[in-house]
Formats: C-alpha cells, sequence, structure tokens
C-alpha cells in the first residue's frame, strides 16, 4: 500500500515485511544500515541496493577508505578513487570511518549466494538478516575444509567439526 509501514503490503519485495527490529519503518530484511565506529569495521550488505557502487552507497559518509579482497578506494575531497568501484553481495570489506556513524542501505534481499573460495584467506560477506550459528550456516561439506573463521574483533578455529573461540556465528552486516 505504499504506506512505508512494516505491515506485508509491498514494502520489501521478496521479502519479511512483517519483521521491524529498529523500529525504522523498513522491513529487516530489506533494511542493510551499515553502523560504523570511527576506525576500522568489517561489514558486508545484507540487501541489495540496486546502485551498489562506492560512491552511491557511500555518497555522504565520513571515510577515508575500503579495502575489500584484492582491491581498495580512497576518498579524497568527496570523490572516489582506486580499483574498487563496486560492493558485491558475496564480499566482505573493511570500511575505515573517520567518526561513528550510520550508512543507510535499502534494498531486496540477498538471494541464496554461491562462494568460490581459494585456499588461504578468503574475505566473504553475510548478506542475511536472520543470524546463524556457525555450524547451521556451513553446509558440512565445506565446513570440514574451513580451518578458521576471523570476524571483527573475534575469532574461531574448526576443531574437527567443533568451533572454539569467541566467534560462535554469523550476524547480517
Amino acid at each position: 500500500d505504499g504506506d512505508g509501514a512494516a505491515d506485508a503490503c509491498d514494502i520489501c519485495e521478496g521479502g519479511d515485511d512483517f519483521t521491524d527490529s529498529d523500529g525504522d519503518l523498513v522491513p529487516d530484511e530489506c533494511d542493510g544500515d551499515l553502523f560504523l565506529s570511527a576506525g576500522n569495521n568489517l561489514v558486508s550488505l545484507i540487501a541489495d541496493p540496486g546502485d551498489a557502487s562506492v560512491s552511491s552507497l557511500f555518497n555522504d559518509a565520513d571515510l577515508l577508505g575500503i579495502i575489500g579482497e584484492g582491491n581498495a578506494a580512497v576518498s579524497i575531497g568527496g570523490d572516489w578513487f582506486g580499483s574498487l568501484t563496486d560492493i558485491n553481495l558475496s564480499s566482505g570489506y573493511w570500511v575505515q570511518a573517520n567518526s561513528d556513524q550510520q550508512v543507510i542501505v535499502k534494498g531486496v534481499p540477498a538471494n541464496d549466494i554461491t562462494y568460490t573460495l581459494h585456499d588461504a584467506n578468503n574475505l566473504l560477506s553475510y548478506p542475511y538478516a536472520a543470524s546463524q550459528s556457525l555450524g547451521d550456516a556451513l553446509p558440512d561439506a565445506v565446513e570440514d575444509e574451513v580451518f578458521a573463521i576471523v570476524g571483527e574483533g573475534v575469532a574461531s578455529l574448526n576443531l574437527g567439526g567443533a568451533w572454539a573461540g569467541s566467534l560462535n556465528g554469523f550476524d547480517g552486516g
């Protein structure tokens, strides 16, 4: 009905219109806002905004730069420079913020994502609104191949199918 309320009436195309945890009238599955602290933040998108260009997503943000796996962008005078031009739903990014801030991201829920992993370290996303434990999120065949998972200030080691460490699960964003 286009009234901006999370009430199952066309707000979150392809997602659950009823759950709005932060009360901003955008259902969780389409609400990919990023809450950044001054300094380094490990982030990923949980909603596809359509235009995922760095300049569009971070237009009004007070950032120094963004580092992806094998690419980066730096903000100089309000313009973005570097090899990182678009944010990918399957990738994770280190975002260096100059101050505490919120980056508003609205879009459609992420579909199932297939990751292509390579030997050694991978910088990946968790693009879903709902949280999951490590064991539930990783398919068994993949879980057996993962040595460790490191997040922002947390990590866990795979000790033969049992996870040990401060990282217990994945949270969107």
